[in-house]
């Protein structure tokens, strides 16, 4: 049996007593008593089609207000079936409370407004996880490549600083400790240590400025993504599902109130809006987790890339001052050897070779201290592009 019979059978009831106290045929009797019976099932069957909407995932408005239409004809076709028997209808007897009530509340439900609520909550639903799975992808990717940039960073300064400890040890044994005899050729020792340090500085530089390049696109991705769920937030969030779904369960709610007076109560009605409300709470719940997942765990996550991982060249900002700091040790230990070099070439008599020693050393001391500085303007270059 339906669950929405109590309003047919109040109309039932009150037809019998009608008859009672009013001249009719038999055969009139059992045609409207029959068709009183027919309107029942197909009244209720209508209401498990509504309910029956708001579990399906697209589509929900059109469909529900094309049941309403349907309950409307239900309605006039009964009242117009009685009238053939009974003068005036439901009015002839007695009962156009139940006739008019329900005419206003299939055409206020016809507005469709808890199918939209339910549609609402299904796209938020759809949206949150479409968006999601898209953060979480583009996420994944920023961070696989943080991972890269972090070896790449590693990789190049690595090289950049055992190169120059490579060429300060050089600079130690065929210079100023070197015999005087070898000084003049100082400049010719360390010269191939020296050519590949710049090699590899300058290599360096452009690794840095493409390491940072790369990086920064990858930091935009993640402001963008963030973006778009701060703009989203307010829309697709649990608190708005919930409300949404309240809003729903009220209008439902209100059912029964814009249709019942006199001796019609409307109480199916009751019965369908707490159906319809238990309709929205178990369409709201999924939603609901999809909404917090999204803006208590993703949105979370791209903060903390974006102020974190990706707010420098190097993911952990510590590793990059540690660097920068060794650079700058090991540059001044190179250049504390190369000023020991200078100082005992300085010492030799005036000659040609101390001449040559001189303008070799001094190329070599100017290259290599320009492309330091180089690399050092890369990586203040590429910070200052991450902090943007």
């Amino acid at each position: 049996m339906s669950d929405f019979y109590y309003d047919v059978r109040d109309v039932t009831e009150r037809f019998k007593k009608w008859a009672q106290n009013n001249a009719i045929l038999d055969g009139d009797f059992a045609v409207i008593d029959g068709l009183i019976q027919r309107h029942y099932d197909e009244r209720g069957r209508l209401f498990d089609e509504m309910l029956d909407t708001l579990k399906r995932d697209g589509d929900l408005t059109s469909r529900w207000q094309s049941v309403c239409d349907k309950g409307l004809a239900l309605n006039d076709r009964l009242n117009s079936a009685i009238a053939s028997k009974v003068p005036d209808g439901f009015r002839g007897l007695g009962m156009s409370d139940f006739y008019e009530g329900e005419k206003k509340i299939w055409q206020e439900n016809r507005r469709g407004t808890i199918a939209t609520i339910a549609e609402i909550v299904s796209d938020i639903a759809k949206n949150d996880e479409a968006l999601t799975k898209q953060l979480e992808e583009e996420l994944k990717k920023a961070r696989e490549e943080g991972r890269v940039a972090d070896e790449l960073a590693r990789t190049t300064f690595g090289e950049a600083r055992e190169t120059i400890r490579a060429l300060t040890i050089e600079a130690a044994t065929k210079g100023a400790s070197a015999a005087i005899s070898l000084i003049p050729w100082v400049g010719k020792a360390l010269a191939p240590k020296a050519t590949q340090l710049v090699e590899i500085l300058t290599g360096g530089s452009a690794k840095t400025r493409e390491l940072a390049k790369r990086k920064r696109a990858y930091k935009d991705v993640l402001i963008s993504n963030y973006d778009k769920i701060e703009k989203v937030r307010e829309a697709m969030n649990d608190d708005n599902i919930r409300n949404s779904c309240q809003k729903g369960s009220e209008f439902a709610a209100s059912l029964k109130g814009i249709g019942s007076n006199g001796d019609y109560k409307a109480t199916d009605w009751e019965t369908f809006s707490k159906a319809c409300s238990d309709s929205l709470r178990n369409r709201a719940e999924p939603a609901i987790q999809k909404a917090k997942y999204l803006f208590q765990t993703v949105r979370p996550a791209y903060i903390e890339g974006i102020t974190g991982a990706f707010a420098t060249l190097c993911s952990d900002q510590s590793s990059l001052d540690s660097f920068k700091g060794q650079l700058n040790d090991d540059t001044q230990k190179l250049l504390d050897e190369f000023s020991k070099d200078t100082g005992v070439i300085n010492l030799l008599h005036e000659s040609d070779p101390k001449k040559s020693a001189q303008v070799a050393l001094k190329k070599i001391q100017d290259d290599v201290t320009q492309a330091i500085k180089t690399l050092k303007d890369a990586i203040r270059e590429a910070e200052e592009a991450m902090k943007k």
